[in-house]
């Protein structure tokens, strides 16, 4: 079997649980005899994490991100061109791209026998536009695979047309060691107080106006609780979604921007919350599980309901959200005691990344 490229449009200021995953894939598939090649948008060159991956891994390249954003230059087709060659490269990994022009250019007229996948992460939602067939004809003519991250992806897939028999859902999994590094941080106004803790980008799809809309309400009625709303960036945009729904930012909301060890926040809220519209398989709830928040979801394909006692609501449904926060604050110190060490156990063995670098493996074993 010929080398691995791994084309990924990721820069975001931390590692999180993709690039473990990623680096987890790359060592099983060294232990086939096989070296795995990265390339990454340009502006992740100087990310303080990325500098320490290129030390680790010493074959990786970092490409403009006019590739990335659909646009087609000669100079990015050649790039990757060359480093097809160069690294012997019989499989191109793909993700985070839905659609890529540049890589049907390269499929169709300079890489032969290479073989493409592409791993869908989210859900594919394309607008119904006049360009949309276009777009799938690019998808169907680059991608001798689809690796989908949950049902709801894979549904996602064949919903825009791409063929069943093409499509594979490999569940993402969780890599716990980087969520055994974190350090001490209290969000707390007072000592009464609890955090509930949720992800905020983007607002709509993360659902942040539902927990907004729920929390406020449970306030009102004289509950001590704080939102903390955590994201890697847009902060900005965040606050003017604020400021449309309520009019400015309440006092009871914490807003945060991004932090190396993302343990931190976890173990420093009562509540992981993921109200999200959409997800494709989120790593976040995962996490969330083997540290120290209990947990509630909506009730989507792309959030892990299996995990043993986690408080769950219809989407958008915010009388169920609220009884299930009051549900989940009502949990003795004991019994939640109980609780963390199933749902930790449950995570790290029916998550298993081994597991899913593995199946990964078996795909490209497959194609070539």
């Amino acid at each position: 079997m010929r080398n691995i490229l791994l084309l990924i449009d990721y820069a975001a200021p931390y590692r999180g649980n993709f690039i473990p995953s990623i680096l987890n894939l790359a060592s099983h598939c060294e232990r086939e005899g096989m070296r795995t090649i990265f390339i990454f948008p340009e502006v992740a060159r100087e990310i303080p994490w990325v500098i320490e991956f290129q030390k680790e891994r010493g074959a990786v390249f970092f490409i403009d991100r006019s590739f990335f954003s659909k646009k087609v230059k000669y100079s990015n087709i050649k790039k990757v061109k060359d480093i097809i060659r160069k690294e012997k490269i019989g499989i191109i990994h793909t993700h985070f791209l839905a659609y890529n022009y540049s890589l049907v250019i390269l499929k169709l007229f300079f890489t032969g026998r290479v073989r493409f996948i592409a791993n869908y992460m989210n859900e594919l939602v394309l607008p119904r536009n006049i360009y949309f067939r276009f777009k799938i004809m690019v998808t169907r003519l680059t991608f001798d695979l689809y690796i989908a991250s949950s049902k709801g992806v894979k549904k996602s897939l064949i919903n825009a047309g791409i063929t069943e028999r093409r499509i594979v859902t490999v569940y993402n999994s969780l890599d716990p060691v980087h969520l055994d590094i974190y350090e001490s941080l209290e969000l707390r106004q007072n000592i009464e107080e609890k955090i509930i803790l949720m992800f905020g980008w983007t607002f709509f799809r993360k659902g942040v106006d539902i927990a907004i809309r729920a929390i406020k309400e449970l306030v009102e009625d004289g509950n001590n609780l704080r939102l903390v709303i955590a994201m890697a960036g847009g902060q900005e945009i965040i606050e003017n979604e604020i400021n449309k729904l309520e009019g400015t930012i309440p006092s009871w909301i914490t807003l945060k921007g991004p932090v190396q060890n993302v343990a931190t926040y976890y173990n420093s809220a009562d509540i992981f919350l993921s109200s999200s519209r959409e997800e494709g398989f989120t790593y976040s709830v995962l996490e969330a599980a083997y540290c120290n928040p209990l947990l509630i979801m909506s009730r989507i394909e792309g959030h892990p309901l299996d995990i043993p006692f986690s408080g769950s609501f219809i989407s958008e449904n915010i009388t169920e959200l609220k009884s299930s926060i009051l549900k989940v604050l009502g949990i003795n110190p004991t019994e939640k005691k109980r609780i963390k060490q199933l749902q930790r156990e449950y995570v790290i063995s029916t998550f298993d990344i081994n597991r899913w670098s593995q199946a990964i493996l078996n795909e490209y074993s497959k194609l070539v």
